[in-house]
């Protein structure tokens, strides 16, 4: 978790609670998309049960990264969430079911 807080963690610009798992939004900047698969492969190893999408959000300029499988509310991603922060208003998957927003910083 520590190396998530280093290399990714400095790129978000918000997070978002998903019925199923945490969905990160994050500055495109380069190098982050191969530490996104970097990340996405070791939690592979340890957690078969997840499952990690990296594509381009909704608003240019940024990449989503969400991770499915997991209770949102789970102590880690509470975490990861605290230390990302919320997100503003203009949340591209506003519309999807089970999503909760908050506004501030961009999620």
């Amino acid at each position: 978790m520590e190396w998530v807080r280093r290399e990714i963690v400095p790129h978000a610009v918000g997070s978002e609670r998903l019925a199923d798992g945490l969905a990160l939004e994050l500055r495109d900047e380069p190098g982050l998309a191969a530490k996104l698969d970097a990340w996405s492969a070791l939690e592979r190893d340890c957690c078969a049960a997840l499952s990690f999408e990296r594509r381009e959000s909704a608003i240019p300029g940024r990449l989503r990264f969400e991770i499915h499988g997991v209770d949102p509310d789970a102590a880690t991603f509470a975490a990861l969430r605290a230390d990302v922060g919320p997100g503003s208003a203009q949340c591209p998957s506003a519309s999807r079911t089970g999503s909760t927003r908050t506004s501030a910083i961009r999620r």
